[in-house]
């Protein structure tokens, strides 16, 4: 996900959505501690039907004061092959 304002530019991030079966296989996900894994997994609540909203989600982003991004262009190539998390971490 891409954030873009005129106060601190541009700024990306994942999105973990809980009980997703790649969060298993992401760096980033495997490298957080359980609660933290809570705090950053998106809960996904069914739509009401007459709506025709099939998703709906609340999740709070923080970018800190006075954070300026910026696009390194690294991408997933500079990754290594991504592991599966170990159970318990």
């Amino acid at each position: 996900m891409k954030l873009r304002h005129a106060s601190f530019g541009e700024w990306t991030s994942k999105l973990f959505v809980e009980g997703e079966p790649g969060n298993s296989s992401d760096l980033l996900w495997c490298s957080l501690k359980p609660a933290k894994r809570q705090a950053a997994a998106m809960w996904l609540q069914a739509g009401s039907a007459d709506t025709g909203v099939r998703w709906v989600v609340q999740q709070a982003l923080v970018v800190p004061a006075g954070w300026a991004g910026t696009d390194t262009g690294a991408g997933t190539d500079a990754m290594p092959a991504p592991k599966k998390c170990e159970a318990g971490r």
